[in-house]
């Protein structure tokens, strides 16, 4: 915090005691935000986050897509849990860049193994095709022990689409067809799709 004047002047011990209660409790403040909007673990944005941003939003359009790991039980059973959280941290980490070349992009943090992209980018579905590919390319390649994969349910959606509820679970249906095809996949939920394409 700094506190700027056109004119030199000298603060008093008490005045600069009070600067740096204020300091404290803006610090404090900031903290309490990040809690409050962020997955603890990841650093990525909590489902509260992606629910006041749609509520914030004017208009709906874009893509979400739900991920879930494959073969993360797999992980916490054979390496441990802290080994898992490992995973969980350098999955974000990979989600994030993923999506550093789309401004209108952010991932989300479900809980558990569980993610989602939001895309407010009104394109293809060619074009989202790519980028889910991209993804499965960049979540199924580890130098490690442990490997995991994700599947991908994608639901495309217009300004004409009111409940991100429903959006949810339309996606949620489209990751079990992902699972059931053979994971490592991604499938779209055709129901709420009205993007002209």
């Amino acid at each position: 915090m700094c506190a700027v004047h056109d004119e030199a002047s000298q603060f008093e011990e008490k005045s600069i005691q009070l600067l740096q209660r204020i300091a404290k409790l803006f610090s404090y403040y900031l903290e309490l935000e990040q809690f409050a909007w962020k997955d603890t673990l990841t650093q990525l944005y909590n489902r509260r986050y992606l629910t006041r941003q749609w509520d914030t939003e004017r208009q709906h359009f874009g893509a979400l897509f739900y991920l879930d790991l494959d073969g993360f039980k797999q992980v916490n059973d054979v390496y441990g849990h802290e080994t898992g959280d490992k995973v969980l941290f350098d999955v974000a980490k990979r989600l994030q860049d993923c999506t550093h070349a789309h401004d209108d992009a952010f991932s989300v943090r479900i809980g558990g193994d569980e993610f989602l992209i939001r895309f407010t980018q009104q394109i293809t579905r060619w074009e989202y095709e790519g980028i889910a590919q991209q993804i499965l390319r960049k979540l199924g390649t580890w130098q490690t022990p442990y490997a995991v994969s994700t599947s991908i349910g994608i639901v495309m959606f217009d300004d004409e689409t009111d409940e991100l509820n429903t959006i949810i679970q339309q996606a949620d249906h489209a990751l079990y067809a992902a699972k059931g095809a053979g994971k490592n996949t991604f499938r779209f939920a055709e129901a709420v799709s009205r993007i002209v394409q």
